[in-house]
C-alpha cells in the first residue's frame, strides 16, 4: 500500500518560514502502531485460522477487537499466498486483566501449511508491564515460508488467553518514506524528518541520498504521532505528491 503526505502541485518552503511549515503526516496509532514492514495489514481474514476465537480480530489494526481464546493454549496461522522472509513481529497486549496475556510461545514456519514447522523463535515467561502495550521481537531467518503461526502454550494463570494485535514484519523499520524532486526524478538528500507527538520531537532523521529516510520499531512510539518532513529552504517540490511513505525506492505518482 502506498500512502503519500501531501497530494497538491507545489509545497513551498521560503527561508522565512522553513521551521514553521513542513509536510505533516498523522498517525492515529491509538488503535494499533502500523509499520511499512507489517505483512499482515490488510490480509484477508480467509487467510488467518485460529484455533479458537476470531483470528481476523488480531490483524485488523484496532486494539478495540480483541483476538479472546477460550483457553489457556492456541495457535493462531497466517498464511501470506507466497512465500515471505519474516525477522521480526509484534504483539500488542488487550485491555482485559495481564493474566490474558499469553506467557510462553513459537513463532514458527511451514511452506505447505500442514504437519511440517520449523521452530524460529521461542519465548518463554513473557510479560506486559501495561495495557495495550506494544512489544516488539526479532529473530534470525533466511528462509522464506508462506505460512506463519503463533502457537501460544501458556498464559499468565487467566481461564482466557487474549491479545490485541499481532504483526509480522519482513524488518524492524518501521516508517520509512521517500522525497523526491518529481521533476528529475531524484530524492532530496539532507531533508530534515521528525516523529512527534503531543510531548514534542521524539526521533528526527535526515533523508539520505537518494532521498530516503527511515525509523525503526524501537524509535516509533506506540501512541499518536505525526511524521514532519521539512522540505529544503527556498525550493518547492513540483508536480507532487512529493513525499511517499513505501518500502520501496519507488518515485511518489
Amino acid at each position: 500500500m502506498k500512502r503519500y503526505l501531501l497530494a497538491s502541485k507545489k509545497y513551498y518552503s521560503p527561508a522565512s518560514i522553513f521551521l514553521i511549515i513542513g509536510l505533516i503526516f498523522s498517525f492515529n496509532t491509538a488503535n494499533a502502531q502500523f509499520c511499512n514492514a507489517d505483512l499482515t495489514n490488510g490480509i484477508a481474514s480467509g487467510n488467518i485460522l485460529a484455533s479458537n476465537g476470531t483470528g481476523a480480530n488480531l490483524f485488523d489494526n484496532l486494539v478495540t477487537t480483541n483476538w479472546s481464546a477460550s483457553a489457556t493454549t492456541a495457535t493462531i496461522r497466517v498464511d501470506f499466498s507466497t512465500a515471505k522472509i519474516v525477522t521480526n513481529y509484534s504483539i500488542t497486549s488487550t485491555s482485559a486483566a495481564a493474566s490474558t496475556d499469553p506467557r510462553n510461545w513459537i513463532i514458527q514456519g511451514s511452506v505447505d501449511g500442514s504437519s511440517s514447522w520449523t521452530d524460529l523463535d521461542p519465548r518463554t515467561n513473557e510479560t506486559f508491564a501495561s495495557r495495550n502495550l506494544t512489544k516488539y521481537y526479532n529473530f534470525t531467518n533466511s528462509t522464506a515460508y508462506r505460512y506463519y503461526r503463533i502457537n501460544i502454550s501458556a498464559n499468565n494463570g487467566g481461564a482466557t488467553t487474549q491479545m490485541a494485535e499481532m504483526q509480522f514484519l519482513t524488518t524492524n523499520e518501521c516508517v520509512v518514506g521517500n522525497v523526491y524532486d518529481n521533476a528529475a526524478p531524484t530524492g532530496y538528500p539532507n531533508v530534515p524528518v521528525y516523529i512527534r507527538n503531543t510531548t514534542g520531537t521524539v526521533v528526527n532523521t535526515t533523508t539520505d541520498a537518494a532521498g530516503h529516510f527511515s525509523f525503526t520499531t524501537a524509535q516509533v512510539p506506540s501512541t499518536v504521532y505525526s511524521v514532519i518532513v521539512v522540505p529544503p529552504v527556498n525550493t518547492y517540490f513540483d508536480a507532487g505528491p512529493a513525499v511517499n511513505l513505501d518500502a520501496s525506492n519507488q518515485a511518489a505518482e
